[in-house]
């Protein structure tokens, strides 16, 4: 029905025409108008059991809002809607600038200008390419010192005046390292079944996404972690242990992608694992990130 009435206002619905289908090979349909082919393809829904005549009643009475609707967009006698303006998704936290793209369209007159802002900035110009594409990097010192949350706001005039509502990305910028607490495996102690891994990571401006930890460079093991406050109880992998001294290695990394690995290694501590101890399966999760590292000893008893 939209298409119908689409092709019926531009070409009239007097309009003769035949047509064929590749699903009905050697069959051509004849129609003196739009509509009555219109109707003639809801009424094959009907006799093909797909739909039944409500539901072929109720699309056509949508078909005629969007064929209105469409022709109210495209009307040629006056430009009456202001531009429109897309951009591509960008991620909702960030260690670097924001890159933003798009492209502002308009259905008639064309676009005349197009201007943006960050925060509460002064507006500066948009420069567009012949399709309406366009490209813009915020400028932000990535010292820390801008870190939070900022917007970024799009403005786009037509031909004939009209003016878009303001678009706007809002993203945060946290450049900051995650860091991590950890308040169980103290220096000198020994080790045993019973033993867990404690403690907190701070994700320090977004949220954060991953934790693991992995003895001496091995495999690493998923911590789960409070959304709210990053701590976590686990019990420790112990089973895979030899008597000795081994390096204990904590990551964690925020939404923004910035892990530990751009802080340096806390001290090295001591801790020990007696023979008696038993391997506990590690609680699973998904993370992975920045280094908190400590060193313990296991030994014979």
């Amino acid at each position: 029905a939209a298409a119908a009435d689409v092709l019926a206002a531009t070409f009239g619905d007097n309009v003769a025409f035949s047509t064929t289908s590749s699903t009905l090979p050697g069959v051509t349909r004849s129609f003196t108008s739009f509509s009555q082919a219109a109707d003639e393809a809801g009424l094959s829904r009907i006799y093909g059991g797909i739909h039944t005549s409500l539901d072929n009643d109720a699309g056509k009475t949508i078909g005629k809002q969007a064929g209105a609707a469409v022709l109210a967009r495209f009307k040629l006698t006056q430009d009456t809607q202001a531009p429109s303006i897309v951009a591509a998704d960008s991620a909702a936290a960030l260690k670097t600038n924001l890159t933003l793209t798009g492209q502002i369209l308009d259905n008639l007159s064309g676009v005349a200008s197009a201007q943006w802002r960050i925060d509460a900035g002064a507006l500066q110009n948009l420069a567009l390419d012949a399709q309406g594409r366009f490209s813009l990097t915020t400028a932000f010192a990535l010292d820390g010192s801008a870190d939070g949350s900022h917007t970024v706001t799009l403005i786009a005039r037509d031909a004939a005046g009209n003016v878009s509502a303001g678009y706007t990305r809002t993203f945060k910028i946290d450049t900051g390292a995650p860091a991590i607490s950890l308040g169980s495996v103290v220096d000198g102690a020994t080790l045993d079944a019973a033993s867990r891994l404690t403690g907190a990571a701070d994700a320090t401006g977004s949220n954060l996404v991953s934790l693991t930890y992995s003895v001496d460079g091995g495999a690493s093991k998923t911590l789960v972690f409070d959304s709210a406050t990053g701590a976590f109880d686990a019990s420790l992998v112990l089973g895979d242990l030899g008597v000795g001294s081994h390096n204990l290695s904590l990551r964690a990394q925020d939404a923004a992608g910035t892990s530990a690995r751009s802080i340096a290694t806390s001290a090295s501590q001591h801790w020990r694992r007696s023979r008696s101890a038993r391997s506990r399966p590690a609680t699973a999760v998904t993370t992975w990130a920045p280094p908190s590292a400590r060193r313990f000893t296991s030994r014979a008893r």
